[in-house]
């Protein structure tokens, strides 16, 4: 029942956007990260989202060619 839901929004979204399946990757991704912190500690969450932000940045950065 909420997968249908889930999946329903992400069609719904990837419409709007063009982009579908790296939409709904990127959104699952999200939901996967958003219940892994929920259920790890405090002092874990901070390190994990420390590490990510560090990748966000890396990934943002153009490529040295």
């Amino acid at each position: 029942q909420v997968m249908q839901e889930v999946r329903r929004e992400q069609v719904e979204q990837a419409e709007c956007s063009g982009r579908v399946s790296y939409l709904s990757r990127a959104q699952l991704r999200a939901r996967l990260e958003a219940a892994k912190t929920a259920s790890l500690s405090e002092k874990a969450r901070q390190k994990l989202e420390k590490r990510k932000a560090a990748r966000e940045k890396k990934r943002r950065l153009p490529p040295k060619s």
